[in-house]
């Protein structure tokens, strides 16, 4: 019994500590700030600028879907968000970035919304490309 007892301190104070406190590499800082980029841009609201994102060839997973859909779907769904909606909370936390050559794997979860709040987790998988 004397173990446990000294064992709930030590976890109690371990609680408050982030899991997956990271030093980034500055190839992944590089990757980190193009993603925040990319969420701001989806703060704005500005589909087409938001779509200038998404490779021409895109499939990949809309939360309300159960098959994967393309570029096309995601970017009608981006319309009907943006039609009379504005996100008004939207806080992303990368848990950890990959980068093998030219492309970046990230994972995170996120927290969207102020009335209704939806909680998700996520993967992208970024190319990492030369430019503005």
């Amino acid at each position: 019994m004397k173990k446990l007892l000294m064992i709930i301190p030590l976890v109690i104070l371990l609680a408050p500590t982030p899991l997956f406190t990271k030093e980034w590499s500055a190839e992944q800082k590089e990757v980190l700030k193009s993603f925040h980029t990319f969420v701001d841009t989806n703060l704005q609201g500005n589909v087409e600028e938001i779509m200038s994102y998404f490779h021409p060839n895109f499939i990949g997973w809309d939360f309300t879907e159960t098959l994967p859909c393309n570029k096309d779907a995601i970017h009608k769904r981006f319309e009907g968000i943006f039609q009379d909606k504005k996100i008004v909370k939207f806080d992303v936390e990368p848990l950890e970035i990959l980068v093998e050559g030219k492309v970046a794997i990230i994972h995170g979860n996120y927290v969207e919304g102020d009335f209704w709040i939806i909680q998700d987790i996520w993967t992208s998988i970024i190319s990492i490309t030369e430019g503005p």
